[in-house]
């Protein structure tokens, strides 16, 4: 059988269209805020002739400037990027080291940036017996330059707090790596938890610690690519080298610069996909045999009974229903009997929980 996807990631919907003969899709696959952008976003994107028919600031400037001010930083610290994407494969680029560390599971594209960047990538496995926590001392013998760290991870979810990061950043920084802290995911924590993540403006920043964090899941621009990176103003500036101008849209920076000025929904969001993150755990836990694993972010990652089929063949089943998961058996450090789905609409999360139980009881 053909894959939905040709590519490890989720959201590829006109692929699965045009394999399955259907005209929508739920997507569960990508980790999209389910209720979309801020109202502001949204009329810009309506009246947005202006900003088509002119050329964007070539280096986002206008937004460097009031996201360094958000994060209490120098505007050198800052870069605004095609996504958060763009800037992994501008880092590795610049940085340049032989061998990089990832703690896995997790997103691939640490990875493959690395790889691209004609480097090694070593990984140190999460266990999912200590819901995927962090180990207490990185594996630094190959000597890896780079260590990869998402925080909440994805595709566990798991949340890991100033405690048990700052010994392995300490660790890493001693010996002459730069720490990559990827807060993609950190809008949807619940305001307690995100109290307590760790801050660019209360560390050195030429320490060696470089943040990423994208407005593409929180803000609900996929389409868009929106992402900024805080770290060494030497190393930023080396990054701001190895690309062209305007790789950010206009449409981009002006999205970025509105959902700034959306305090409301920035409060709402985390509380609202808090409660329905936490329904939809229960029901899927109810499910006999699966393993759900807790989540700090959108999106649970979901163990299915050894005794079935796969979770590859549960996504096939689930698209002819107009239902997509992630298959996260390509996740290194997971086996094929993993799945991802992000927390949508209780209507939709039901039903999905609805179409997942007469396929436990039917293969499994």
């Amino acid at each position: 059988m053909l894959s939905i996807h040709t590519y490890d990631h989720g959201g590829d919907t006109k692929e699965a269209e045009e394999r399955f003969g259907r005209t929508s899709f739920i997507d569960f696959s990508t980790n999209i805020n389910p209720l979309g952008p801020p109202p502001s976003v949204i009329k810009m994107l309506r009246t947005s002739r202006s900003l088509i028919n002119a050329y964007p600031e070539p280096r986002s400037s206008t937004l460097k400037k009031v996201l360094a001010n958000r994060h209490r930083v120098s505007p050198e610290n800052v870069i605004v990027g095609n996504g958060v994407t763009e800037l992994l494969y501008l880092l590795t680029r610049a940085v340049s080291a032989s061998k990089a560390l990832v703690l896995a599971p997790t997103f691939s594209e640490y990875a493959h940036s690395q790889q691209a960047a004609g480097g090694e990538v070593h990984y140190q496995f999460l266990k999912p017996e200590d819901a995927f926590a962090l180990p207490q001392k990185l594996d630094l013998q190959a000597g890896a330059g780079l260590v990869f760290c998402c925080n909440p991870n994805n595709p566990t979810g798991s949340y890991y707090p100033q405690s048990t990061l700052i010994p392995l950043i300490e660790q890493a920084t001693g010996q002459g790596a730069v720490f990559v802290l990827d807060y993609s995911f950190a809008g949807f924590l619940e305001p307690e938890p995100s109290r307590h993540l760790l801050l660019p403006a209360n560390i050195l920043l030429k320490r060696g610690i470089f943040f990423l964090y994208s407005f593409t899941n929180f803000y609900a621009v996929p389409g868009l690519r929106l992402g900024y990176g805080i770290g060494p103003a030497s190393l930023v500036a080396s990054m701001e080298k190895l690309r062209g101008p305007w790789s950010v849209n206009a449409l981009a920076q002006e999205a970025g610069l509105r959902s700034l000025k959306s305090p409301a929904f920035t409060r709402r969001i985390p509380v609202i996909l808090s409660k329905w993150r936490q329904h939809f755990y229960r029901k899927l836990i109810s499910l006999p045999g699966m393993k759900v694993f807790p989540s700090a972010a959108n999106f649970l990652l979901v163990r299915l009974p050894d005794v079935g089929p796969p979770a590859f063949f549960f996504r096939e089943q689930l698209a002819k229903e107009g239902l997509l998961i992630r298959d996260a058996g390509n996740f290194f450090g997971l086996d094929p009997f993993y799945f991802r789905v992000s927390v949508r609409l209780p209507a939709e999360n039901a039903k999905l929980v609805h179409h997942l139980k007469k396929l436990i009881e039917r293969y499994c």
